[in-house]
């Protein structure tokens, strides 16, 4: 009996060790992976702002102090337009979907409504493209090169704003 829970020891020792091996070869490899994947990400920003595409652009780009002054304008002005456009767009959605409270939708109304959110829909990709082209218009020559490569990581991080709460349609029920 001692020689058998010697060699269970033993065993439960070297699988330890080969464990622990992986573990350290994980952490190692970790945050390279990590390292390539952020290599875009800004630093965290002084200001307390929870950071974002705006706070990336200013951070990659390097701007200056009269650019983050320009960029600033142009961050306030796209979020006022486009805070109008989600509004206009939940009220849009709401009234569309109201449709299906009736037992007879008009296929005309239906067909205006949803043309209504597309428009809108397009408006609102619009207004954020023409906003990257007045940003990357007071970028200088090395900048834009850099704007170029970035944009996409950028408009990836944006995402969908989330909804302010008690505005838009409830949460689906399951």
């Amino acid at each position: 009996m001692n020689n058998n829970s010697n060699n269970i020891l033993k065993w439960l020792v070297i699988l330890l060790a080969v464990l622990n091996v992986a573990l350290l070869f994980t952490i190692w490899l970790k945050p390279k992976h990590e390292h390539h994947i952020n290599q875009f990400r800004p630093m965290p920003p002084p200001n307390g702002d929870n950071g974002g595409p705006g706070e990336m652009l200013i951070h990659e780009l390097q701007f200056n102090d009269m650019q983050i002054k320009e960029f600033t304008k142009l961050r306030d002005e796209h979020r006022a337009s486009i805070k109008e456009l989600q509004k206009s767009g939940y009220e849009l959605r709401d009234t569309f979907f109201d449709l299906l409270k009736s037992d007879s939708t008009e296929t005309k109304k239906t067909t205006e409504l949803s043309e209504a959110i597309a428009s809108n829909q397009q408006a609102l990709e619009m207004a954020t493209f023409n906003h990257f082209q007045k940003v990357r218009a007071i970028c200088n020559a090395e900048q834009k090169k850099i704007f170029d490569n970035i944009i996409n990581e950028v408009t990836k991080q944006m995402g969908r704003p989330p909804m302010p709460r008690g505005e838009g349609p409830p949460p689906p029920h399951p």
